[in-house]
């Protein structure tokens, strides 16, 4: 029995069943949904980031300014494909939220910053989707293997020249476009 009437059980609702817990147990309980809802909303975020490079639409020109094609279909790489990758290849990296330096000297503090994913047992490798952005502005989103551009992705020069495209070993490599300001 609790003290001065209070009760040692509380009552809640799940599934259309009211069960009694300890106030103790509720108090856990309570303080774990925090951590998972916490845990969900951090991989929310990650699927928004991801989503955001793997939605990048194709670049055109329209009366002479850059801007990028309104069908939904024409994107870096569909949904549905990026979920069929993600599901046979995603537990073998691990997502960086916040951009990190890449630079291999001190001199060059700043040059690379790079936010995406890294293999889980190489934490200096950056490989397979993410976004890289360097000293002078220009910005690189896609698919990066061994620390090189490969696969779709997007470079945007400072200047706003723009390139969407197939990429091999870091060179524009295949189909693409390219938007010259």
């Amino acid at each position: 029995m609790g003290c001065k009437g209070s009760k040692p059980y509380v009552e809640y609702k799940h599934a259309g069943k009211t069960h009694k817990i300890k106030e103790k147990d509720a108090k856990t309980l309570e303080k774990w949904s925090y951590g998972a809802k916490a845990r969900l909303l951090v991989m929310k975020k990650k699927r928004e980031l991801m989503h955001s490079i793997t939605n990048l639409k194709k670049p055109m020109l329209a009366d002479g300014k850059f801007a990028e094609d309104p069908d939904p279909k024409k994107v870096l790489m569909p949904r549905d494909q990026f979920a069929g990758w993600y599901k046979q290849n995603g537990n073998k990296y691990f997502w960086d939220n916040y951009y990190q330096d890449l630079s291999q000297t001190k001199t060059g503090k700043g040059e690379r910053l790079y936010k995406g994913m890294r293999l889980r047992k190489q934490t200096k490798t950056w490989e397979a989707l993410g976004s890289l952005k360097f000293k002078d502005g220009s910005v690189y989103e896609g698919w990066t293997l061994k620390e090189q551009f490969n696969g779709r992705g997007r470079l945007t020069q400072a200047n706003g020249d723009c390139y969407q495209g197939d990429w091999k070993d870091g060179m524009a490599h295949g189909k693409g476009v390219f938007i010259q300001k």
